[in-house]
């Protein structure tokens, strides 16, 4: 194994946070959307302060994470060919009980999978993915082998319509590859990069309308996005402009959660005078523990306490609805407070258990705190539970993938 270099730090949980609730805080201050309500001054000043905060601790502990970057280009094909015939066939398995693919719309993709399993076929093969595509970067790009597999454990996710799990895995590849480019990107590159993201939007875009379509049975060009223009009650202003209509899913999954938020914050008086350790303990469980784990602890929970949405189609509502209306105010200043503490606790395990899958762990945890401000990801098992993974590896082979 060679260690080629460091990386500079600037890709950090606190400066990603308080870079993307930035931009979608001034995103929300465009009136493209009837649906958007002016922010409570109270969540204004909590917003300000959090993005505040995260970009003093991102400058501060930027050392942290400048973290070795470890080549290994050395693999095993048998245990490649394994794994990627295991989930091919969970795939299968999940297709034969649910009687066909969301993709062929032969089933909703509400209703698609097998309990348990299918939260286990979409968590590890997305950071089986991730992993490959760690292994090929090592191969300078220059394996079919490693090719060919990536395609083939993408099929799962495709078949299943998971447009959640496929972004994750996106984000989770493109900090990966910054993570692991030793020179600072080119104008070029930082050209292509944004190209790249501008025509990811769009294809965002059009797999929603596609799925909605595909939900209300209407049958239409997918470009027209004429259901998310009145669904989300587009403005006279977004409709006048130039822009091109499904970019309309991008502004409305960027800025309801914010408006779910506000309207919780407006319309519930939540009453903390009378907290006890019981509220606590089921605010830590339901919070910063991955769902499947949470619903079987507080299986009600989540039912009674569910946070209210502009309408039924924008169901985000950040990472701080769910702390709001089971603590109240305290309960946004705590979250607040463990998504400060952790990104420095997480990678100094990472660093001492298994440095070789650091660069894997910061891109995860950069992509999770990419999402916080449209959902709580640290209890989205899609996503937090693969942070577990590089320590698990740790119990095969000191953690090498060969």
């Amino acid at each position: 194994m060679d260690t080629k270099w460091r990386s500079k730090g600037f890709i950090n949980p606190y400066i990603i946070f308080s870079s993307i609730f930035f931009l979608v805080y001034v995103l929300y201050q465009i009136p493209y959307s009837n649906l958007n309500m002016e922010l409570d001054i109270k969540l204004k000043t909590f917003l300000l302060i959090a993005i505040f905060i995260n970009f003093i601790l991102g400058i501060t502990f930027k050392s942290n994470f400048a973290l070795v970057y470890y080549k290994n280009p050395e693999f095993d094909k048998s245990r490649i060919r394994v794994i990627t015939f295991l989930m091919i066939l969970a795939m299968v398995i999940e297709g034969v009980y649910s009687k066909g693919f969301p993709i062929l719309k032969q089933v909703n993709y509400k209703d698609y999978g097998v309990p348990v399993l299918h939260v286990i076929l979409v968590t590890v093969d997305s950071f089986y993915i991730l992993v490959l595509v760690k292994k090929l970067y090592d191969n300078r790009f220059k394996s079919n082998f490693i090719i060919f597999n990536i395609l083939l454990a993408t099929i799962p996710l495709l078949v299943s319509l998971s447009r959640g799990i496929i972004m994750i895995l996106l984000l989770n590849i493109l900090y990966l590859v910054i993570l692991s480019t030793k020179r600072i990107f080119s104008f070029k590159k930082l050209l292509g990069i944004l190209i790249i993201m501008i025509g990811g939007l769009y294809v965002f875009g059009i797999a929603g309308n596609y799925r909605m379509n595909t939900d209300y049975k209407r049958v239409e060009d997918i470009r027209q996005s004429s259901l998310i223009l009145s669904i989300g009650q587009a403005s006279t202003k977004f409709n006048d402009s130039h822009i091109p209509a499904p970019y309309f899913w991008t502004y409305s999954y960027g800025t309801s959660p914010i408006a779910n938020l506000n309207m919780n914050i407006q319309n519930v008086l939540v009453d903390d005078s009378h907290i006890k350790v019981r509220n606590v303990t089921e605010f830590m469980v339901i919070n910063f523990l991955p769902d499947f784990i949470s619903k079987r602890i507080y299986p009600d929970e989540t039912i009674r306490v569910k946070p209210n949405q502009i309408i039924a189609e924008f169901t985000a509502v950040t990472a701080f609805a769910q702390a709001y209306l089971m603590l109240g105010w305290g309960g946004l200043y705590v979250y607040l407070l463990y998504i400060l503490i952790f990104p420095i606790v997480y990678m100094e395990i990472i660093k001492k258990v298994n440095p070789e899958f650091s660069n894997i762990a910061l891109a995860m945890m950069a992509t999770l705190y990419t999402l916080l401000p449209f959902s709580n990801f640290f209890a989205f098992t899609g996503l937090s539970l693969q942070l577990v993974f590089p320590i698990i590896m740790t119990l095969f082979k000191g953690g090498r993938f060969k």
